[in-house]
């Protein structure tokens, strides 16, 4: 598995492995309508994946402007999962999804196939202040990590497992101990992107998992990250 940090790296695609060898996929996470600043640069690639906090507060016009932004992108495949900042979707989840177009597949507790690769997203995270999709820990969010099926090559959450990027300002990890044991212990997928955690970003291997912190913006909501780009064979 090669990765690859930062639009300036992406190889031409002259000189990329053949396509049906691999898949190049696209990282982005908490990015909080940053583009409107016109200094976020996405790279090509086959599958972008954004895992969450599209917006500040998940209003429909924030849904429909970040819609605008993400539609446009060149990407084949385009992969949504929201965060807690992305209220209207666990308020208004009908009138929000409507407004995302065709070419946006959002995952919410469920399961898409790319290319061959099995994808599944789900947005919940460990209760944070009163924002959305909270759940408290234990057997609330163990419930909906146990709904994830095995076999899964891609997973995609809102928020980190436990010690893995999850690590704050202050020191503390932040992650869900139950989302970390079914990922190590039965789900085992091959790329587990999330974000959530602005102060962690980055990426971490581990018994054959690759983990992404694909957040795009530091605390104080201002671009600091560019995206990940992930070549999964």
């Amino acid at each position: 598995m090669r990765l690859l940090r930062g639009a300036e790296k992406v190889l031409p695609s002259a000189f990329r492995t053949p396509h049906h060898m691999k898949m190049r996929i696209v990282c982005i996470s908490d990015t909080h309508l940053v583009h409107r600043d016109g200094e976020f640069s996405i790279p090509d690639g086959d599958l972008l994946i954004h895992a969450g906090d599209a917006t500040y507060h998940g209003t429909q016009e924030e849904i429909r402007e970040f819609n605008a932004w993400f539609a446009a992108l060149p990407h084949a495949n385009k992969i949504f999962v929201a965060g807690n900042h992305d209220w209207g979707f666990q308020l208004h989840p009908e009138q929000s999804r409507a407004k995302l177009a065709p070419s946006i597949i959002y995952l919410q507790d469920s399961e898409t196939t790319v290319d061959g690769l099995r994808i599944y997203g789900s947005p919940w995270q460990p209760q944070f202040g009163l924002w959305a999709f909270n759940l408290e820990r234990g057997s609330p969010l163990r419930e909906r990590w146990q709904q994830i099926p095995t076999g899964v090559d891609v997973l995609i959450t809102h928020g980190p497992p436990f010690g893995i990027l999850d690590r704050t300002l202050s020191g503390r990890h932040v992650g869900c101990r139950d989302l970390h044991a079914e990922i190590t212990t039965r789900i085992k997928p091959r790329l587990h992107v999330f974000g959530h955690i602005h102060e962690d970003a980055g990426r971490h291997e581990q018994d054959g998992i690759m983990f992404i912190n694909a957040c795009n913006v530091d605390l104080t909501y201002r671009l600091a990250h560019q995206p990940f780009v992930v070549d999964l064979p």
